[in-house]
């Protein structure tokens, strides 16, 4: 899966550096919309194609100007089988939302029907801060792991651990 930090998101990076507010992670988006490459930009996404599920991240890890947020995905309560074609990290800097990251794969995994096979995949992500924006203060949204089945189609966990 290629990603890349999007414009609103190296905004909001921009601007967490400059005024001292913590860059807050909201949660995970996947979604099975189709990128294309010869019309589309993936750093000028403000939201996934079409996103199926979100689920809210329970913590983050960090080490020096390195981001990382690792998503596991099950085939759990799925009601049919689906292809997962988008990733995205939602996130903010004081006010509202934005797509801080976004994520696509031209040639995606099938998640099979949980009446055929178990399935479960895991997706690293990891940013990296420039020099200037090491002082950037990261922190986790919301307590606990919730997610949320958009379409009755998709069931994720989120593993996200703390570097001391």
């Amino acid at each position: 899966m290629k990603q890349y930090v999007t414009d609103v998101g190296a905004a909001a990076i921009a601007s967490a550096t400059a005024s001292g507010q913590a860059l807050e992670f909201l949660g995970m988006a996947i979604g099975d919309g189709v990128f294309s490459e010869s019309t589309m930009d993936p750093t000028a996404m403000t939201k996934l194609i079409d996103e199926v599920a979100r689920i809210d991240i329970s913590e983050v890890r960090r080490s020096g100007n390195t981001i990382t947020v690792v998503t596991d995905v099950t085939n759990d309560g799925l009601a049919t089988g689906t292809k997962i074609r988008e990733l995205g990290i939602i996130a903010r800097v004081g006010g509202s939302s934005m797509l801080l990251a976004y994520g696509y794969d031209l040639d995606p995994e099938t998640v099979p029907d949980p009446s055929d096979s178990d399935y479960e995949r895991r997706f690293v992500s990891t940013i990296t801060l420039a020099d200037d924006e090491s002082g950037v203060v990261v922190t986790r949204g919301t307590s606990g792991v919730k997610f949320e089945v958009v379409d009755g189609r998709l069931k994720m966990t989120v593993t996200i651990t703390e570097e001391d």
